[in-house]
């Protein structure tokens, strides 16, 4: 089941960055897949953000 529900958007002092406020009801749904302070990736996609986890770092003994 898809929850959606309305939130906004701010400005920070120096108006170069915004945030996204993100509902209780959506953080707390059991499906929502981030924890506070994790890195995620932001997609712009048309006419809509895709949010979705950061790629782990490359490892640089693998390389």
């Amino acid at each position: 089941m898809t929850l959606t529900k309305p939130s906004r958007v701010f400005a920070s002092a120096d108006a170069n960055t915004l945030s996204l406020t993100l509902p209780a009801a959506v953080v707390s749904d059991s499906q929502f897949p981030f924890e506070a302070d994790e890195t995620i990736q932001v997609t712009i996609e048309g006419n809509s953000l895709r949010v979705s986890p950061a790629a782990p770092p490359a490892d640089p003994e693998r390389e």
